[in-house]
């Protein structure tokens, strides 16, 4: 599992350890702040995050419409996750893929002033990180349908990031939530099903004594009388 602890500071926007630790970092705040890497402040993730940067979860269980928004959505995913779900957690499968990819820049002024920020002269870097998860939670609180509270939410998760120069450019996210299992109704106590038996016949007798209804209706109902 490629993973990291620490921040991107120590590393080159020219390295994929950069993008891993990033992504690390940003991963935790859409989908289980309690793992958040050991002393990470919100403030921490501003410089990897690009003030334009496009945000999108295409549609799903969870989200039918979909989702494009970017800031607002780190800033307060927190909040639907602590009120609808408990115990969410998620768990990076197999390694991230990045890919870096440095290129010349224009060598105006203004490009050279810029990437020297980064450390390069003259050149300025892209990279693409692909990061599949399983995502799982308890449903808190009845939301309708088959969220009932007490429910398991199993997801799996594909996430492309999109960087430039180190920071975040896009990010879409693919996810497929498996259909919940609803909890089964409890058990009638003993005897009922059969007492709710024996008055749907008896009904059925009484109507059929009167003409209201025929043999052939009860028999489609699937009773038997006899």
């Amino acid at each position: 599992m490629a993973t990291s602890t620490g921040s991107t500071s120590s590393c080159s926007v020219f390295d994929k350890q950069y993008y891993i630790t990033a992504v690390t970092m940003i991963l935790p705040t859409l989908f289980s702040p309690t793992q958040s890497m050991p002393g990470e402040a919100p403030g921490d993730l501003a410089p990897l995050i690009h003030p334009d940067a496009k945000f999108y979860e295409f549609p799903h269980m969870l989200t039918p419409e979909g989702r494009k928004d970017y800031l607002t959505a780190y800033r307060a995913s927190t909040e639907p996750l602590n009120e609808f779900f408990k115990d969410a957690k998620y768990e990076v499968m197999g390694e991230m893929v990045v890919i870096v990819s440095p290129r010349p820049r224009p060598t105006t002024n203004s490009s050279r002033a810029s990437s020297q920020s980064y450390g390069a002269i003259g050149k300025t870097v892209t990279a693409n990180v692909a990061v599949e998860l399983i995502w799982t939670a308890t449903v808190a609180k009845d939301c309708g349908g088959q969220l009932r509270e007490g429910v398991q939410m199993t997801t799996m998760i594909a996430v492309f990031f999109d960087f430039h120069n180190g920071q975040l450019v896009e990010q879409r996210n693919y996810n497929c939530v498996v259909t919940p299992s609803v909890p089964r109704e409890p058990r009638r106590p003993e005897g009922e099903n059969e007492k709710s038996q024996d008055n749907r016949v008896n009904w059925m007798a009484r109507e059929m004594k009167e003409g209201l209804i025929s043999v052939t209706s009860t028999r489609r109902l699937g009773l038997c009388l006899w």
